[in-house]
């Protein structure tokens, strides 16, 4: 039997979820738009993409890896773009912010 090996993409996808939650942890707020930026700039731009709004945007495979990282400590805060960690008012079990 043997084992799964790693595909170089997906291990670069989490490594950008981790940068994305150390850039948190650094600075209490991680903005979309200065994230997806920098990650084109560190990481590739394969790992972003222009969304249907018009705006660069973080890979969904970079996100879903991120969301992994952070289940229950960060939400989204839609309105204003970006990830913040959790308050004691935010919707406990709720990923994005009202």
């Amino acid at each position: 039997m043997s084992q799964k090996q790693s595909n170089p993409e997906d291990v670069k996808k989490k490594e950008i979820a981790q940068w994305m939650l150390d850039q948190l942890r650094q600075h209490d707020t991680l903005y979309q738009n200065v994230a997806a930026a920098d990650i084109a700039e560190l990481f590739g731009s394969e790992f972003t993409y222009i969304n249907d709004a018009g705006n660069v945007a973080i890979d969904k495979q970079v996100l879903k890896e991120f969301r992994i990282l952070t289940s229950e400590d960060v939400v989204w805060d839609q309105g204003s773009r970006y990830w913040r960690w959790r308050e004691d008012y935010d919707t406990v079990g709720k990923r994005q912010a009202d």
